[in-house]
């Protein structure tokens, strides 16, 4: 009886209290054990949220948001380029349409870090879908597209703001469609490091390039506390033109000409920032290239390039050689064994507005072991040069090399587009062969090469190769490129192969005349008279106590040096570096056909 008493009333004093702190909680005022605040007064740490999606620590399902609708893939999301990247649950889920989240709990007036998060996961080329957005009614993106910013569909992107929480405490982000739909998949809230941490971001000073020219510059920046990491984001840029969340490196082709005001700012895992502002102009392009190869859906086999210059389509490869006994002058076996396939499109740009080019793609059939198997079309510019092609019929079997040649004129933009249209199972290609119509008749390595001595590959120039002896440098200085036509890109110039040494260029037509371009950049020393070395190019001494510093006015200066070669009996050329003082150096070499 007293038992029964006990958990009569045991149970009265739970409906008491559960009648008492049930308002209490719908106020947010009362946290049970084991339960976590959607949100926290003042001093909060911020919020995570799966936009469209369902929770995922430490995001939280969507809340906080009006209008829109949501969508669901189930297909994988590369986030190689993101730096801590949000579960994969959160890409693949997103809201889409003209929609706002009004993010509460924050501390009024408080600073707060805003990082958005994207993945295309409809649309298969740049233009598709336009939107901006504006934080607590600042336009923050204007008509962004993630497919071009991610650089393809079901890859990640995230772009990173600051923002002041209002007397209410809270945050607003408004979506508003420009073509189609505005999509958002994730929505990170962090407060502003308060540790004390100072982050400052060193200014590169203006900067000018040409359209369809790559640019590469290195952002440098420093924290006043160890052991961060910094995370790079940047608004403002030309467009063509990202930036490596992680080193900070701002690559690309741009593509449109124009000047525009670029903030970079890099922000430490504390959430302390900094900031630099500066100018970037792109000039309309008046001389072009000598022409690109280019390793479709592959790396770089020198003389071609890594895979550039296309939207839409995916990369594939295989191991086994493939023939190229019917082929003049074959690509190398590693631009044969990996191929772009789908409906895609290549855009080569940075050629000469008006000129005209051969263009000649290289084939194998990799898959299919019948004719009739695969068929597509080609357009170039437009115009339709293959119908139903059949690389299996055309080649006379699997892992069988096969080249189509045609000649194409650069646009009023310096480019040509190359339209691959599946009509059974996908196109495909495996390289792409670009070089002037008097540069060599499409032959392949005639149209030259550009090297980053002691460098990585910055397209178009391919990463240091054909040297013996010299070691290599590196600086994160902004290079002027003011005197310089045509100049290479930022990275190039930023490194450099010195001491004595050669450079013995393969691949070239035997008995053709080249132009050999050298680049130079004074990046040790600070006076006239500390560097002298000479060059001589196929033995012929072309260069005598040259001085990179005076001759370019100081440090930190661009100059370039060319002259003419002719490729010897086996289609070389020679350049060879000799230390008179200190050591020899360069920064980059441009082989290109007379």
């Amino acid at each position: 009886m007293h038992l029964a008493l006990h958990r009569q009333t045991l149970a009265r004093l739970r409906r008491v209290l559960m009648l008492a702190v049930a308002p209490l909680l719908l106020a947010g005022l009362v946290v049970l054990p084991g339960a976590a605040p959607a949100a926290l007064a003042a001093g909060s740490g911020g919020v995570d949220i799966s936009a469209g999606g369902p929770a995922a620590a430490p995001f939280v399902a969507d809340e906080d948001y009006s209008g829109g609708a949501t969508a669901a893939v189930t297909n994988a999301i590369s986030t190689t380029g993101i730096t801590n990247p949000a579960p994969q649950s959160v890409y693949q889920h997103n809201r889409y349409g003209n929609f706002t989240y009004t993010i509460p709990g924050l501390t009024a007036g408080a600073s707060y870090n805003v990082r958005l998060d994207f993945a295309e996961e409809y649309w298969t080329a740049a233009g598709d879908r336009l939107f901006n957005v504006l934080i607590n009614g600042t336009q923050v993106l204007t008509n962004f597209d993630i497919f071009a910013t991610a650089g393809g569909e079901y890859t990640a992107v995230a772009e990173s703001f600051t923002a002041t929480a209002s007397s209410a405490g809270a945050v607003t982000i408004q979506f508003v469609t420009v073509k189609d739909n505005a999509q958002v998949n994730g929505i990170e809230i962090t407060p502003v490091g308060g540790t004390g941490d100072t982050v400052t971001v060193t200014s590169p000073g203006s900067q000018t390039g040409t359209v369809g020219t790559a640019a590469s510059l290195q952002i440098g920046a420093t924290d006043s506390a160890s052991g961060q990491t910094l995370t790079y984001s940047a608004t403002g840029l030309p467009a063509g033109l990202n930036i490596n969340s992680s080193t900070g490196l701002i690559s690309g082709t741009p593509t449109t000409v124009g000047s525009s005001s670029v903030t970079v700012t890099a922000t430490d895992t504390t959430g302390a920032s900094g900031t630099a502002t500066f100018t970037w102009t792109e000039n309309a392009s008046t001389t072009g290239t000598g022409g690109v190869d280019i390793s479709a859906g592959g790396p770089a086999a020198a003389p071609f390039v890594a895979d550039e210059d296309y939207t839409g389509g995916t990369a594939t490869s295989t191991t086994t050689a493939i023939s190229t006994t019917g082929i003049t002058n074959p690509a190398p076996q590693s631009v044969w064994q990996h191929n772009r396939y789908g409906n895609f499109t290549y855009t080569i740009p940075g050629l000469t507005a008006g000129a005209s080019y051969n263009v000649r793609l290289d084939f194998a059939e990799e898959y299919w072991t019948a004719a009739g198997d695969r068929l597509f079309n080609v357009l170039i510019n437009g115009t339709q040069v293959l119908t139903n092609f059949d690389i299996f019929a055309t080649a006379g079997g699997e892992y069988t090399a096969v080249a189509e040649s045609f000649t194409a004129t650069a646009s009023s933009a310096g480019a040509v587009t190359i339209q691959f249209v599946t009509v059974k199972d996908n196109a495909q290609v495996n390289g792409i062969e670009i070089t002037p119509t008097n540069g060599g008749g499409g032959t392949t390595g005639s149209g030259g090469v550009d090297i980053s001595a002691g460098g990585p590959a910055a397209a178009p120039f391919v990463a240091d190769e054909d040297y013996s002896g010299g070691a290599t440098a590196y600086v994160s200085n902004a290079i002027s490129t003011t005197g310089v036509t045509n100049p290479a890109p930022q990275s190039v110039y930023q490194h450099n192969r010195y001491g004595n040494f050669t450079y013995t260029i393969p691949g070239l037509t035997a008995g053709a005349s080249y132009t050999v371009q050298l680049d130079f950049a004074e990046e040790y020393w600070t006076a006239a008279g500390d560097r002298l070395f000479n060059v001589l190019v196929n033995g012929n001494q072309v260069l005598t106590n040259f001085d990179i510093f005076a001759t370019a006015g100081g440090e930190y200066i661009a100059v370039d040096e060319p002259f003419t070669a002719t490729a010897s009996s086996t289609g070389a050329i020679t350049i060879q570096f000799v230390s008179v003082k200190d050591n020899a150096q360069v920064n980059g070499i441009q082989i290109t056909p007379t």
